[in-house]
């Protein structure tokens, strides 16, 4: 009995130091466990309401952070635009100009652009780096044309051109706003005027050249009445003709009556470039009225509207030759220039020359229309050489050269008879190059030419013909 009572208080005792190894093991575990967040026990509905809550304050905290740039948790929000808002402010720290660009070049891909950070990226604006600078106003004209936050940006940029210790970047500050904007520019445009800077002229130049409306006529005459640099005054007068509108064309009215060459010439230019009827007929009067220096002429004859401005003056049977010939040394020097249907277009405008009197006048005719190069003139050249001037003729036959094909060559024998020696000639050398079988009797008449050149040549023709025709027969009689 007393062994048996001794037993039961020794399994008593070791019960009881089991129970407190056990349960101080899982205090440990649990309290391990608890610091890493991995209690694979259920909450109940209090703790997770508590949970919830929790969460949502650290998702409006997470926001906040974000939208001041400060550094943040990794949550549900876009991980792209989070880690381009913490290089973005890393980088403004960094002294490596790579690592401040890649920071600006991240906030093109970026989701959800806001105002704090297009804020953040204008502050790349005052990097010491100008490529970074450039980046910077390039990358802030993408977000402004991409997203919804066009007047953020404009405001920036409208006051970064602005600024005049911005120098260096207002210009281009000033272009990527105007491309935003538009007409919102139009209240700084007298101010930057007003500082009769050529470096910033042409920057408003391109501008309005951006915005294009009726309503930039003021401005671009402002320009014109105080910049003597070409560029800009090219641009100026090239954007007058693009708009077009009364305002426009009356200021180029008034240049293109300058006493000015320079400003003569582009002015009429500028007109010529719009190609309107009304625009032309006033040219084509200018040239008659003997208005216009040679390099305003040459100007004209450049533009798309040559055809139609030179065709009203040469057939309005008011010029002399004096003026013809001028045009046509103009029209020739250009003859190349410009589509196909230009060149169409000029080749028809002359051709009625062909007929003039004058055999000098003919001859430069012929030469425009053989330099435009339409396949079609070959027929407007052909008549030249049914003039009674051989000058004429040997100038057509010469313009012909190019135009021979071996569809188009039959014509030539008539003139291999030609007084002139050196338009039969011709004539000859270019069929013989394409003639076949079907031209024997031709060349059996030249056999009998007056010119001993022609003569012995078609009866060399002749005989390979004959050679070509013994060699054929006997081919067949050995391959029947």
């Amino acid at each position: 009995m007393t062994q048996w009572l001794s037993r039961v208080a020794w399994y008593w005792v070791l019960g009881i130091v089991m129970f407190f190894v056990i349960g101080y093991g899982g205090y440990r575990w649990v309290q391990s466990h608890e610091k890493e967040g991995d209690i694979p026990f259920s909450t109940g509905v209090h703790e997770q309401a508590m949970e919830s809550s929790e969460n949502r304050t650290k998702a409006g905290q997470d926001a906040r952070k974000i939208e001041s740039g400060e550094p943040q948790d990794r949550g549900k929000v876009d991980e792209h635009d989070l880690t381009a808002v913490d290089s973005a402010n890393e980088a403004l720290k960094d002294t490596n100009v790579a690592v401040r660009m890649e920071a600006v070049l991240t906030f093109r891909s970026m989701k959800e652009p806001s105002q704090e950070r297009v804020a953040l990226l204008a502050r790349f604006l005052d990097d010491p780096d100008d490529a970074v600078i450039a980046e910077a106003i390039d990358t802030l004209g993408y977000i402004g044309e991409n997203s919804e936050l066009a007047d953020v940006v404009f405001e920036i940029l409208e006051k970064k051109a602005r600024d005049k210790s911005f120098e260096g970047h207002r210009g281009e500050a000033l272009l990527v706003a105007g491309a935003i904007g538009k007409e919102k520019l139009f209240p700084i445009m007298r101010e930057l005027l007003a500082e009769h800077n050529e470096g910033m002229n042409d920057f408003v130049a391109r501008t309005l050249a951006v915005i294009e409306s009726p309503e930039c006529v003021p401005y671009l005459e402002m320009l014109l009445s105080q910049s003597k640099e070409s560029k800009v005054r090219g641009n100026v007068f090239d954007l007058l003709a693009r708009i077009a509108s009364p305002s426009s064309l009356a200021i180029l009215d008034k240049y293109a009556a300058s006493e000015d060459g320079g400003d003569q010439a582009v002015g009429v230019q500028a007109l010529a470039r719009t190609n309107l009827p009304e625009i032309n007929e006033k040219l084509a009067d200018n040239l008659l009225q003997g208005n216009l220096q040679n390099d305003t002429i040459r100007a004209i004859a450049r533009s798309a509207a040559a055809p139609d401005v030179f065709g009203r003056a040469l057939q309005s049977g008011a010029s002399d030759d004096k003026q013809r010939l001028a045009w046509l040394k103009a029209l020739d020097e250009s003859a190349t220039i410009g589509p196909a249907e230009r060149r169409k277009d000029l080749s028809k405008a002359v051709s009625e020359l062909l007929s003039d009197p004058n055999p000098d006048i003919q001859i430069a005719a012929i030469n425009v229309i053989a330099k435009g190069g339409d396949p079609e003139s070959d027929e407007i050249l052909a008549s030249a050489l049914e003039s009674p001037n051989e000058q004429v003729r040997k100038a057509g036959m010469d313009a012909l050269i190019g135009y021979v094909r071996p569809n188009k060559y039959k014509n030539l024998f008539q003139y291999m008879w030609d007084d002139n020696e050196s338009v039969r000639r011709e004539a000859f050398m270019m069929a013989s190059v394409f003639a076949d079988e079907s031209d024997r009797e031709e060349f059996v008449k030249l056999e009998k030419h007056a010119d001993p050149i022609i003569a012995k040549h078609s009866k060399q023709y002749l005989e390979n013909l004959k050679k070509k025709q013994s060699d054929g027969e006997s081919e067949k009689q050995v391959n029947p």
